[in-house]
């Protein structure tokens, strides 16, 4: 995969996350973005009232020299690093290691008495669903 092609991905795939990143992360994308589009700073600096396009200016204008390619590449990188899970959440990883930690310890009888009757309820549920009696010929 070419470098333009995965600026291009990151590119889309910063677009449909940009809430979820942060500011100075996105700061940092915005200066490789230019450079990497539109090459060396061009323009006045923001005044000082305008503390967003200031910051644009700078972040962009600390660039200055390097090379669309070494841009795109840097934008690319920082793109991998996100990670666009929810927090709230628990990862895979969090829910592979309570499964795991849930199955190495005994239960006790009211959970084996609730697993027992999940899975009764579940049987039932699919039988209720087997309307033509198939599921006997698997």
């Amino acid at each position: 995969v070419s470098i333009d092609d995965s600026f291009q991905k990151t590119c889309e795939y910063v677009e449909k996350n940009t809430l979820k990143i942060n500011q100075s992360i996105l700061l940092k994308l915005y200066s490789y973005y230019k450079q990497a589009t539109k090459g060396d700073v061009m323009g006045e600096r923001p005044r000082k009232m305008d503390f967003m396009g200031r910051a644009k200016f700078d972040g962009w204008s600390s660039l200055v020299g390097m090379s669309a390619e070494e841009a795109k590449e840097n934008y690319v990188r920082i793109g991998r690093e996100l990670d666009f899970v929810d927090p709230s959440k628990p990862s895979f990883e969090e829910k592979h290691a309570a499964a795991k930690e849930m199955l190495d310890r005994e239960l006790d009888v009211a959970e084996y008495e609730e697993i027992k009757s999940l899975w009764k309820a579940h049987s039932i549920a699919e039988d209720n669903r087997d309307i033509d009696g198939l599921m006997a010929t698997l």
